[in-house]
């Protein structure tokens, strides 16, 4: 009897057309989105097929691989069972395998690494944890006179800290809950005196997180995209503008984890990173044209310091950069 080719049964096998026998799927640009059949806690569109690579991935059970690793996982069986399983569904029949050590190379090479699962370090703070901190106008002032108004300032609870010199504000994860406070130091020789120009007060763990989903995720699946500057004061920037469906990645590089989550949210994104970052050579962003449509802003005319975020320079400038957004081919 033939011994089963395995490069040969993932070939034939329509890898859409299988998983939609168990997965509800949307076409979106080049992919298939669905409800992870994994995790049990999956709302949002987490898992992905990409029929050019015959691949699946569901961010959210932290699991992907072949149609084979599909079946394994779905049935719940072993590799040499999903291997029956594909060849009955193409109306055939196998009762054996490649020996035993080629039956293993096979497995090692078709199914996929298995994340192991990180829990966040962070915890979740009290819903008050600000009130300590002084609400001090004076001190304010500098990102008033910067352009955020106060009532923007209020609704993201930016206080003074004494203590350390520092403005400071929370950071919620995207439920809404405290997770850290983060704070700007107000001291104008802070390089000459190796201060760190903004600080985290509680250990960060992993960033599985943006700043401001809780307030703009509304907003987000409304328009159906989401803005996503560097840093939290870009964010505040443009709520006082009227633009609110905007987030920041709080660096210069898209990690793993944020990626997961972009992905999850399923909207078009646009990039305005500060100048100076080539958002290009990241290769998280870049795999994001894989799921939604992927745009950013690049001042080619001079508009913009060699360090300014797209909206440090006013609402009118923003715009027109806006304006010019590139699509990241």
């Amino acid at each position: 009897m033939d011994r089963v080719d395995v490069n040969d049964l993932i070939e034939k096998i329509d890898i859409v057309k299988y998983i939609s026998q168990y997965v509800n799927l949307e076409k979106r640009n080049d992919e298939y989105v669905g409800i992870s059949p994994f995790s049990g806690h999956d709302t949002d569109p987490s898992f992905t097929i990409t029929p050019s690579t015959k691949l699946w991935c569901d961010f959210s059970a932290k699991l992907g691989g072949n149609v084979l690793n599909f079946i394994e996982k779905y049935h719940k069986v072993s590799f040499k069972e999903a291997v029956q399983i594909a060849c009955e569904y193409l109306g055939g029949d196998v009762k054996t395998l490649p020996p035993s050590l080629e039956a293993t190379k096979y497995i090692r090479k078709f199914r996929p690494v298995e994340k192991a699962t990180k829990q966040p370090k962070y915890k979740k703070l009290p819903d008050d944890i600000m009130s300590k901190y002084d609400y001090d106008l004076d001190k304010l002032a500098v990102w008033l006179n910067e352009g955020i108004s106060k009532e923007v300032l209020d609704k993201y609870q930016v206080r003074y800290d004494p203590v350390s010199n520092r403005l400071v504000f929370p950071v919620w994860d995207e439920y809404g809950n405290i997770i850290n406070i983060k704070g700007r130091t107000l001291d104008p020789d802070y390089k000459s005196k190796k201060i760190a120009k903004y600080q985290n007060y509680y250990e960060i763990g992993i960033v599985d997180y943006v700043y401001n989903l809780n307030f703009a995720k509304e907003e987000i699946r409304r328009l159906g995209y989401v803005i996503v500057f560097e840093a939290e004061k870009s964010v505040m920037l443009a709520e006082t503008y009227g633009i609110k469906n905007s987030v920041a990645i709080m660096t210069s590089n898209l990690n793993d984890y944020q990626f997961e989550l972009f992905v999850k949210l399923g909207a078009n994104i646009v990039f305005a990173l500060d100048k100076d970052v080539d958002i290009t050579k990241d290769k998280n962003i870049r795999k994001l044209k894989n799921y939604v449509k992927v745009r950013y802003i690049k001042d080619t005319d001079g508009l913009l310091g060699e360090k300014d975020s797209p909206i440090d320079k006013g609402k009118e400038v923003f715009i027109q950069l806006y304006k010019k957004r590139r699509v990241l081919r």
